[in-house]
């Protein structure tokens, strides 16, 4: 397949790539597919924005994260063929993390807005630990650090230097409300917006150690690829942290987007 529309869509945004001939000629982001934004407005603006780009004569391509089950993903599908889309095949994250990797089987981790591990084979997800979502677990990603920093600012636990750190960088939090620790978008900003900050490296040690613990159990001596952009900027003090199990990292890739790309066009040769 040379030319394609392409979708990979996280916890927090979807990043799109328009590819003809099998080069890309433009790319442009959108809000998340994931099934916690299903709603009539959702697909009315969604609606909105193809109706726009007027390309619904190709196929779409479109990975999204909540995407694991046969429902779901029947479900989005059936909206992209009602949007105009009758072309369309709907994948899970972690098949697009999977394929990312531009192997035929391993095991890789995604720590992005939310954390997962699995293992794959021949373009099936053998295997997961983890990945039940933010209310249970995601510890790891970028939503469970923000979760962490957040609490402690809200409960005044933060040293002086890191509350001087957090008001400088995320003033939009400052006076904001408790219950805004159940918006995964909004939260996981708090890891983007405190990425250069030296004052939050036990907070960061902490939530790799948390999903090191929690998801990895008895696996040691091995080798993974790590996917999310979290995981990127993390990516020293993770291999330090990872390294107690023997576990090495291959390849951190920060968006899977470009790699889809490449391992599409690569089906059709």
């Amino acid at each position: 397949m040379k030319s394609f529309i392409i979708g990979e869509s996280g916890g927090t945004k979807t990043d799109w790539r328009i590819v003809q001939d099998g080069s890309v000629i433009s790319d442009f982001k959108t809000e998340s597919y994931h099934p916690n934004n299903w709603n009539d407005s959702f697909w009315d603006r969604i609606k909105f924005f193809w109706d726009k780009k007027a390309l619904y004569e190709m196929e779409i391509i479109l990975y999204s994260a909540g995407c694991h089950s046969i429902s779901n993903k029947n479900t989005l599908s059936s909206k992209l063929t009602q949007i105009g889309f009758k072309r369309n095949s709907v994948h899970s994250d972690l098949l697009a993390a999977a394929n990312s990797t531009m192997k035929s089987k391993g095991v890789a981790a995604i720590m992005g807005t939310g954390s997962v591990l699995f293992g794959f084979e021949n373009n099936q997800i053998c295997w997961i630990k983890g990945g039940e979502g933010y209310r249970l677990g995601d510890e790891g990603s970028g939503y469970y650090f923000g979760k962490l920093v957040f609490t402690d600012f809200v409960k005044g636990r933060l040293t002086s230097n890191q509350k001087e750190d957090f008001i400088q960088n995320c003033p939009d939090f400052i006076s904001a409300n408790i219950d805004l620790i159940d918006d995964r978008s909004r939260i996981s900003e708090i890891a983007l917006l405190l990425s250069v900050s030296k004052e939050f490296q036990t907070y960061h040690k902490t939530n790799i150690e948390l999903f090191l613990t929690k998801e990895f159990g008895q696996i040691t001596n091995e080798t993974i690829d790590l996917i999310g952009s979290y995981g990127y900027y993390n990516s020293s003090l993770i291999m330090e942290v990872f390294a107690v199990k023997n576990i090495v990292i291959d390849q951190f890739i920060e968006r899977p987007i470009d790699r889809l790309v490449e391992y599409t066009v690569a089906l059709s040769d």
